[in-house]
C-alpha cells in the first residue's frame, strides 16, 4: 500500500496515481489551501483552473478570462537531499512585473516554512533539510486566489544499497540494514547462489532472511514498494559459510519432544503389559489351585460314599 490508512481522503496525493484520493467527496476540498470553489461547498483543485478541462458543472473554472489574463500553468520542484528545495513555475502572459505569492507549508502540521512575495522571477530556492515531510507549495498571482499548487514528500532521492551485511552461522540467517531513514516502504530482493548457480530468488519486507538451502553467496537490493518512478538500488553482496548441519539440528530439536513422548509411551505400555501379565499369571495359578482343591474334594466325597454303601 502506498499510503497510511489515516491519510485516505485527506487531500494529499500520497500515491503517484492518486489512488488514496480517488472518489473522495469534493466538498472536503474546500477547506484546503489549494482548492478552487466552483460553488458554495463544492470545490476542485486549484490546478483545475484554466487547464482547458471543465471540472465545475457551472464552468466557473474555465472562464473566458483564461485566454487574456495572466495564468500560472505549471509548477515544479527539485529537492536536493539535506540541502535545498528549488521551486520553478511558468505560464501565460507572465512578465517581469508580475507579482507572485509563494507559500511552503508542512501538510500535516499546517505550519508554513515560508511565505513570501516576489516580483518577476519565476524561481525560488528554499533552504530545506528535513526529509520524510509531506509538503504543500502554493504559488498564486498576488492579490488573486488563482495559481498552481504541488504536493510532494521530501523523500531521499533513489534507493540506497543495503549495508551492515551479516551472516549468523548458528541459524543460517543473513541480515542487513538500510543506511538511512526511508520515507517510503521498502522491499528487498535477494538472490543467493551456490557455485555460481542461482539457488534462492525471493523478496521480503524484513531486513533478514533465513536460508533454507545451501548457498555460498547472496546479493541484496532495495526497491521502493508500490512506487514506480524510482529504480532499485545496486546490489550488496555477502559471502556465506552455510551450516549444513543446521537442518539436522533443527530436525533433532523439532522432533525430540515427539521422540521422548514415544519412548515414554513405550515404557508405560511395557510396564502396563508386565503388570497385566503378572495379573494373568496370578489368576491362572489361582484357577489351577481351585481346580486342584475341587478334584481332591471330589475324590474324597466319592470314597466316603463308596464306604457308606458297602
Amino acid at each position: 500500500m502506498c499510503y497510511n490508512k489515516s491519510h485516505k481522503c485527506d487531500g494529499f496525493n500520497d500515491c503517484n496515481d492518486g489512488f488514496d484520493e480517488y472518489q473522495c467527496p469534493m466538498k472536503n476540498k474546500c477547506s484546503l489551501d489549494d482548492s478552487f470553489e466552483c460553488e458554495p461547498n463544492i470545490c476542485v483543485g486549484m490546478n483545475n483552473f484554466c487547464n482547458g478541462i471543465r471540472d465545475c458543472k457551472n464552468g466557473k473554472d474555465e472562464p473566458r478570462l483564461c485566454a487574456i489574463e495572466s495564468v500560472i500553468v505549471h509548477l515544479g520542484f527539485t529537492f536536493d537531499h539535506k540541502s535545498t528545495l528549488r521551486l520553478f513555475w511558468s505560464g501565460n502572459r507572465l512578465n517581469s512585473k508580475t507579482s507572485y505569492h509563494i507559500t511552503v507549508k508542512n501538510w500535516d502540521t499546517k505550519k508554513p516554512y515560508l511565505q513570501r512575495t516576489q516580483i518577476g522571477s519565476r524561481e525560488l530556492f528554499v533552504p530545506f533539510s528535513k526529509t520524510c515531510i509531506r509538503v504543500l507549495v502554493v504559488v498564486k498571482l498576488t492579490q488573486s486566489s488563482k495559481g498552481r499548487s504541488i504536493q510532494f514528500l521530501t523523500s531521499n532521492q533513489g534507493n540506497k544499497e543495503p549495508t551492515n551485511m551479516a551472516f549468523d552461522l548458528v541459524i543460517n540467517k543473513i541480515s542487513w540494514s538500510y543506511p538511512e531513514q526511508s520515507c517510503l516502504p521498502i522491499v528487498y530482493f535477494i538472490f543467493c547462489y551456490l557455485n555460481g548457480q542461482l539457488v534462492i530468488k525471493t523478496s521480503t519486507f524484513h531486513n533478514f532472511l533465513l536460508l533454507g538451502n545451501q548457498v555460498d553467496r547472496c546479493s541484496i537490493a532495495s526497491c521502493p514498494r508500490n512506487v514506480f518512478n524510482r529504480s532499485c538500488s545496486s546490489f550488496s553482496h555477502i559471502e556465506v559459510a552455510y551450516n549444513r548441519f543446521r537442518n539436522y539440528e533443527e530436525f533433532v530439536v523439532s522432533y525430540t519432544p515427539v521422540l521422548l513422548f514415544i519412548i515414554l509411551c513405550t515404557i508405560f505400555i511395557k510396564r502396563r503389559l508386565r503388570f497385566a501379565i503378572k495379573n494373568i499369571q496370578t489368576f491362572i495359578r489361582y484357577l489351577k489351585c481351585t481346580l486342584t482343591r475341587r478334584k481332591i474334594m471330589f475324590k474324597q466325597e466319592t470314597r466316603h460314599s463308596m464306604i457308606g454303601n458297602s
